[in-house]
């Protein structure tokens, strides 16, 4: 039996609100639930493949630092623009409105996200999850926004599972070739011998009976 996976995405969508340690819980892999990332992972540390250093997304501290960064380059934007294209129809409207501007960039030095609501993509948010026991399996694809301090928005749709046998992925995927038996050759392993590797094939072929 196989599992195949295209890159249409389609199903039944649900919004949750969640917080920060729940936001945390969703993109944490078990035994029985795996985490495949649609974005470039991020990592902290030297050892950038130690999955216990794995960051799924950055803390509340970096989003407000983002944040507070996108107003204050904005302010600074608009006064440039302002002074490029003072007859402009947003240039014009700034100068008739200096306090708009003055208000923003002061307002920077008391930046709070308590009150403040967003819908910030984060970073390597995208992602699907996949959830296994004996005899089922589920799959959804999954994406988080920040919303305020603690409060997140996952966007979750459920996959539909369709479980082919070879022959029918075979039709689907007309491509699909019967891989070559592989070859072992015996100076890159010096401990095993030709007898083993017929060994080792007849083990094989007993045990797909």
């Amino acid at each position: 039996m196989a599992l195949l996976i295209n890159r249409v995405i389609s199903g039944t969508k649900k919004t949750n609100y969640v917080t920060r340690e729940e936001l945390e819980e969703l993109y944490t892999k078990s035994n029985n639930k795996f985490i495949l990332h649609l974005e470039a992972p991020k990592y902290v540390g030297e050892e950038t493949l130690r999955i216990a250093n794995f960051q799924p997304f950055a803390s509340e501290e970096k989003i407000r630092d983002f944040i507070e960064k996108q107003i204050i380059n904005g302010v600074k934007d608009f006064r440039n623009y302002v002074k490029d294209y003072p007859c402009s129809i947003v240039g014009n409207y700034l100068l008739e409105h200096p306090v708009f501007l003055d208000y923003v960039e002061q307002s920077i030095n008391n930046f709070d996200l308590t009150n403040m609501k967003f819908n910030i993509p984060l970073k390597g948010n995208r992602a699907i999850i996949v959830r296994t026991d004996v005899n089922d399996m589920s799959i959804q694809y999954v994406e988080a926004n920040f919303v305020s301090v603690n409060n997140y928005r996952v966007d979750i749709i459920d996959l539909p599972v369709n479980k082919y046998t070879l022959e029918q992925l075979r039709h689907l995927s007309p491509s699909i070739l019967k891989t070559k038996e592989p070859k072992i050759p015996l100076r890159l392993n010096p401990g095993v011998t030709k007898q083993d590797i017929q060994e080792a094939k007849q083990m094989v072929k007993t045990l797909r009976k």
